[in-house]
């Protein structure tokens, strides 16, 4: 991943590129940004061209052994450290190195992959997964030790929220780390992450990527289809979401929602379970997709019923609907809908049995709307 192919982020490729030019790169960073923000291809960007051998003045050359083996996450100075999981492949000593082959598989599929695709690739016994001390220190030592290739020795974490007291571990080689080291944090929640390894850091906000960014990026990867303008609007910014809507375009979210809510309004449980025998059929990528899907639409309602002309993004079937059901969307019960709905996308991103879930937010919705008919 070379910075001139991530997409938009000028001003954090910017700031960057201004520490390299300045000779001047910190210890230790941490890129702030929600999912699908591209902090992921901006680190190994990055890391790529503070290993290249021949080095331009705004990238990489893209070409050597070492950008190559960066691309790969072969480089035997970058370490990438991810989660790990209770799991029948994984023993107590199990290393981030251990499963390396299986990540940079999901890597080179989708450099914009997300903890949820680690998730569904492993399987793991447990609800979520860790960064464990042991992981933390083996990492250690490796660091103090001499480069491969004579140049930095990079770490990138790339799910730091899920670091715990384990970052403790490197509090003192944050406050006095060797030359030429660098480490990358990567977080979509700030306050996951120790404010004493916080206080060692330069932080650098990863913001949303734009609409004009998603769309060149649908274009340059040859991924334009006559529902990609949709797809834009949908994402909001969020390009590993714009990823799912071409995958998942076949499966028509609006049915699915809709339905869903007509169950749950008769509490019919017989045609819940019909319902939820075909949503299993799909990965958890769509189904958090289906979710996030529902809140928009939900929240659409809500803007139309304050005065605001929130309908104009919706399509015939969704205005339908919206003009049905807007009367049980008050103040009230929108706060309770967008609660049930994100404490699902929460359940199932952390591995949580899917018809329990739904069979969960089932109730909750019926008893919401219950609530307003009486």
């Amino acid at each position: 991943m070379l910075f001139s192919g991530i997409y938009g982020q000028q001003i954090v490729k910017d700031k960057l590129l201004c520490f390299i030019k300045n000779k001047n790169v910190p210890p230790a960073l941490v890129f702030n940004g929600p999912q699908g923000c591209g902090k992921f291809p901006l680190a190994i960007a990055f890391a790529r061209i503070l290993l290249c051998k021949n080095v331009g003045d705004i990238d990489a050359c893209g070409e050597c052994s070492s950008c190559l083996k960066v691309d790969k996450l072969t480089h035997p100075d970058l370490h990438v450290i991810y989660p790990l999981f209770e799991n029948d492949r994984i023993g107590e000593n199990t290393e981030s190195t251990d499963l390396a082959n299986h990540f940079r598989t999901l890597y080179a599929q989708n450099v914009h992959m997300e903890y949820e695709d680690w998730l569904e690739y492993i399987r793991p016994v447990s609800k979520s997964g860790i960064i464990s001390r042991g992981q933390c220190a083996n990492l250690i030592t490796k660091i103090y030790m001499s480069s491969y290739e004579g140049g930095y020795k990079i770490v990138v974490f790339w799910v730091a929220d899920l670091l715990g007291d384990s970052a403790n571990l490197f509090l003192k080689i944050l406050e006095d780390p060797p030359p030429k080291t660098l480490f990358i944090f990567l977080s979509k929640s700030l306050e996951k992450i120790l404010s004493t390894v916080l206080s060692r850091c330069i932080l650098i906000p990863v913001p949303p990527f734009t609409d004009e960014d998603i769309s060149e990026w649908y274009k340059r990867e040859n991924l334009l289809s006559e529902n990609h303008e949709n797809f834009v609007r949908f994402s909001m910014g969020n390009i590993y979401l714009a990823g799912l809507c071409l995958k998942s375009h076949e499966v028509n979210h609006t049915n699915i929602f809709i339905s869903f809510i007509r169950i749950s309004y008769k509490n019919s449980t017989s045609e819940l379970v019909q319902w939820l025998d075909e949503i299993i059929k799909y990965n958890r990528g769509v189904i958090l997709l289906l979710l996030d899907y529902s809140m928009k639409v939900i929240r659409n309602i809500f803007l139309s019923n304050m005065g605001f002309t929130a309908y104009n993004s919706l399509s015939e079937e969704e205005l339908e609907f919206s003009n049905k059901f807007s009367k049980y969307v008050s103040d009230t019960s929108f706060r309770k809908y967008i609660e049930a709905f994100s404490l699902a996308s929460k359940q199932i991103q952390s591995n949580a049995n899917i018809k329990i879930v739904f069979h969960c937010l089932f109730f909750k919705l019926h008893k919401i709307i219950s609530d307003i008919n009486h």
